[in-house]
């Protein structure tokens, strides 16, 4: 398969399915994903793709989604992998491009990556507030919250860093003045 892939996962024998991006190989992923699970995720299949190719398919089927990228398996959503699968798929007129990561981004961006405060609270069990959330802006992103985050959207170590030292001289700045 060539890299990077969107992919799709299932937990279980008939459990939710999983649309996510990897730029690695999907089955690494998967095995990442296994631990911790109690039911056996298996690799339904992948796609060359990007995470604008995942957003957008998320993107398609909100109503099926149940936390994170986990989606029902409902019959029009295995209908649409099996299509992307097979390389038949054609792509809705009316969903829009989704707004493109930066380079490098900054704490807002990764929030806005991850899918909101109040999706990054529910994918932490509720461990973290959406106000505590709004504060990153200001005070950068704990580094025992990148993992979580990481799991959310397509952001490297080294962009959380630097999206993190930025705040932080953005603070400095502020509290100088």
């Amino acid at each position: 398969m060539a890299l990077p892939t969107v992919y799709f996962a299932r937990a279980g024998h008939d459990g939710p399915i999983k649309i996510g991006y990897t730029a690695s190989d999907p089955l690494d992923r998967v095995g990442d994903l296994q631990t911790g699970c109690p039911w056996r995720i298996t690799l339904i299949g992948a796609v060359s793709g990007t995470t604008q190719d995942e957003a957008r398919l998320h993107a398609l089927f909100p109503h099926l989604r149940l936390e994170g990228e986990w989606f029902r398996p409902e019959p029009e959503l295995i209908a649409a992998v099996d299509s992307l699968l097979a390389g038949t798929f054609e792509w809705p007129a009316e969903v829009a491009e989704p707004r493109v990561l930066p380079e490098q981004p900054d704490i807002s961006d990764i929030i806005w990556a991850a899918g909101g405060p109040n999706r990054i609270s529910a994918a932490s069990g509720g461990r973290v507030t959406p106000d505590a959330i709004h504060k990153w802006r200001r005070n950068g992103i704990r580094d025992w919250h990148w993992a979580l985050l990481m799991s959310l959207c397509d952001v490297s170590v080294e962009q959380f860093y630097k999206a993190n030292l930025a705040a932080a001289q953005s603070a400095a700045e502020l509290r100088v003045a």
